[in-house]
This record gives structure tokens, sequence and C-alpha cells, in this order.
């Protein structure tokens, strides 16, 4: 509502997207990409790059809907550059064995190495990325997405996160 009057008073107030609500949208929307945590046997190059698009697009109208200050855009801009990563990544080792970006990597053999390098890559950052998005927003983070979080320190201390630092 952005405005109400009477002849008592006047009302008017502008609903502003809270980053809160952003991140939970976007870990929703995480934790059901496959791409992020299936076993990497069971993925396909093809695949993996429509899903990671699609994580690209949804990534960008979140960063759209809040405002360019707000500490969440750091983070959703880090995950959208590590998507990019992994698209140039997949791109470059998919051009190098001529037959372009939608190879099918089943068999387990040398032309599978980039696509499974790529994803570690992109899950490692993505999953950082998610882990100081719940600690700076409370969220819990959605259990398929765990596996994806940086590990414990090993040593038992713990490790304190700076939610305001995207990397």
């Amino acid at each position: 509502m952005t405005g109400f009057s009477s002849p008592v008073g006047g009302l008017q107030w502008e609903s502003v997207e809270t980053s809160r609500a952003a991140g939970r949208r976007v870990l929703a929307f995480l934790a059901d990409r496959r791409v992020l945590f299936n076993p990497y046997w069971q993925e396909e190059a093809g695949h993996c790059a429509e899903s990671v698009l699609e994580v690209r697009r949804m990534l960008t109208t979140e960063i759209a809907d809040l405002p360019s200050d707000d500490p969440l855009v750091n983070h959703l801009d880090a995950m959208r550059a590590s998507c990019r990563r992994f698209l140039d990544q997949m791109s470059e080792a998919t051009k190098s064995d001529g037959r372009g970006l939608w190879v099918p990597y089943r068999e387990l053999d040398h032309r599978e190495v980039p696509l499974v390098v790529a994803l570690g890559e992109l899950r490692s950052s993505v999953g950082a990325q998610v882990g100081l998005v719940a600690v700076m927003l409370d969220l819990d983070v959605p259990d398929t997405l765990v596996e994806i979080l940086p590990a414990p320190a090993d040593d038992g201390a713990e490790v304190e996160l700076d939610p305001h630092r995207p990397w």
C-alpha cells in the first residue's frame, strides 16, 4: 500500500523486499537443483548447464528485487559468478572436444574430468555462500544443501563466519 487518507489522518507505506524472504526463496530454489548435490556419476553436462542457467536467472531476478546496498546482494552475486565460471569451464572443455556443450559425460573416462572438476568448484563456492547467507539471515539450510556446506574445522574449534563478506 502506498497511501491511505481519511479526514482524521493518513497512513502510507511501501512494501520493500526483505533479505530474509529473498534468502529463503533462494535456498528453497537451490535445494531443488540436483546439479548442486547429485552424485557426479549421475550428471550429464547438458542438463547441468541448463540447471546452472536457471540458477543464474533466478539469482539475477532476486538481485534486481533487492536494494543495491543490501548485504545479501554480494552473496547472490558471488553465487552468480560461480555459475558463470562453471559455464565457462564446461564450454572450454567441450570446445576442445569438438562436440559442443551438450556432450553427455556418462562414461567414467578422461572426458568426464572437466565436468567433475567444474561441479566440485561450483558446489564448494555455492556451498560457502549458502552457509554465509544462512548465518547472516538466521535461516535453516535445506537438507539437500547441507552436504555442500564447508566442512567444520578439524581442531574442534568453532569457526566464526563473517556473513557480510561474500568470500
